[in-house]
């Protein structure tokens, strides 16, 4: 359809393409007005200039109507490129290979749950990366989780074209959206796309804010220990409260689970 998104050249404006009829009749006008002219002769060019008026108004309205249909054209366009990319990006998913750089990055909530001792931010990136490989997901996977000296703003890959869950629906639809704090959509799916906000299982490890920031020093020991509390996010929400919740014990006995993001 690229021959559909040209729009076609619109007329010469009315007034320019009156001009002619328009100064014939005011020199008529002016002549009669003189006794110059007999009124039949002025009356001629008044009937003329009435002509040339609903012609073309008439050429106005086609040149609207063919506006119309060439906005409708591109808009069709704009869809079949819509459907054309999430086609794409599915058979990608589906395969396991490089996806190309206009699809999203994959988001999920970890199927399995961890205390606050995950082996640092490293150790909580290869739980991620684990996940995501028993899923066959493809791709590199990192944890949203932060320590005073790293966090997701500083480590993970900004994407510009979005992230979404693996059954598609979009929870951002860029690294600026993602972290403006809020969602389009809770990040409540595990890595084979089953639901992941259930009871016993509605926190993930984040200590990370809105803007992909450190929190402070809710992190267990920079996630090595099970002392102190942990911060963490609440995986059926869309609001700030999806990374910023509250703090959890670190050795309470409730394992929770982590935000992986691929990179």
């Amino acid at each position: 359809h690229r021959e559909n998104l040209i729009m076609k050249p619109s007329s010469p404006s009315l007034n320019s393409r009156l001009a002619p009829a328009t100064s014939s009749f005011l020199t008529a006008v002016a002549l009669l007005a003189l006794g110059l002219i007999p009124a039949a002769q002025a009356r001629q060019s008044v009937n003329s200039l009435r002509t040339d008026i609903n012609q073309n108004a008439a050429d106005i309205s086609a040149n609207r109507a063919d506006i119309d249909a060439n906005s409708a054209e591109i808009l069709t366009n704009i869809d079949d490129i819509a459907a054309l990319k999430s086609a794409v990006c599915e058979h990608f998913s589906i395969t396991g290979d490089a996806k190309p750089a206009f699809c999203p990055k994959i988001v999920f909530a970890t199927q399995a749950r961890y205390l606050g001792d995950l082996g640092g931010v490293a150790g909580a990136d290869e739980k991620c990366q684990a996940q995501a490989d028993a899923a066959a997901l493809g791709g590199t996977y990192k944890a949203w989780i932060s320590t005073g000296a790293s966090s997701p703003a500083t480590t993970f890959n900004q994407h510009a074209e979005g992230y979404a869950l693996v059954n598609g629906v979009v929870i951002a639809a860029s690294w600026d959206d993602l972290v403006d704090g809020s969602l389009l959509a809770p990040i409540n799916r595990d890595q084979f796309g089953d639901n992941a906000a259930v009871p016993g299982g509605f926190f993930a490890w984040t200590n990370t804010t809105t803007r992909g920031t450190s929190v402070g020093s809710f992190n267990c020991s920079n996630w090595e220990g099970t002392s102190g509390n942990g911060g963490v996010g609440q995986i059926a929400t869309t609001g700030s409260s999806w990374t910023e919740a509250t703090g959890l014990s670190c050795s309470g006995g409730l394992a929770n689970r982590l935000y992986c993001f691929e990179q």
